[in-house]
């Protein structure tokens, strides 16, 4: 039984169950305009009619809201981790854009600890920090190189800096907390000494 249940539950969920109730209510669509047609004055006929198809739109309703508070319960569930595995990629980006400019002998440790990072907790990082955090330690780990500023590297220089300080500000809309005012991004907008 415990099966039954399981499949059935699991057919609701994946909207498989969305065509039954469309022949559902199909079918009482065309019961309806076969009674109108032919002129059936039962009103017992009628009344049954509209029984089937208002339960169909009530259950469906009921799906829905279902998929929904599930959805939600999930979110919920992992609200904590979410916050603390983007406060925690917060911190190394800090890490990774200080070893950018200021200390590129320290690049390959912060760049393997990212590594790790990435690779243990990136399911919880919201898509767009996803990307740029791992977009962030690929251009960190060679934009000491491309210093000093010359002529004929600038732009070059410029485009590994904004995807390096990208995810600073993705990380902090990810997790959707409301803003403390306009200086939080104060960090993200100031250029560090080498940077172009």
């Amino acid at each position: 039984m415990m099966q039954i249940y399981t499949k059935l539950r699991n057919k609701i969920f994946k909207m498989e169950a969305l065509p039954v109730y469309a022949l559902a209510v199909l079918a009482g669509i065309i019961t309806f305009i076969i009674l109108v047609v032919f002129r059936v004055e039962s009103i017992a006929i009628y009344s049954l009619l509209g029984i089937i198809i208002g339960s169909s739109f009530t259950s469906f309703a009921s799906l829905l809201i279902a998929k929904e508070n599930l959805r939600g319960q999930l979110l919920a569930a992992s609200l904590d981790k979410r916050l603390e595995t983007h406060q925690k990629a917060y911190a190394l980006w800090h890490e990774i854009v200080a070893s950018a400019v200021r200390h590129p002998d320290s690049i390959g440790d912060v760049f393997s600890e990212a590594e790790k990072f990435w690779k243990n907790n990136c399911l919880y990082l919201d898509p767009a920090s996803r990307k740029a955090f791992r977009d962030c330690i690929m251009f960190a780990s060679s934009h000491f190189g491309l210093l000093p500023p010359r002529e004929d590297n600038k732009k070059l220089i410029r485009e590994s800096w904004d995807v390096i300080i990208r995810p600073g500000e993705l990380l902090v809309e990810g997790v959707a907390l409301p803003s403390l005012g306009e200086k939080e991004y104060l960090m993200n907008s100031r250029k560090p000494e080498n940077a172009p």
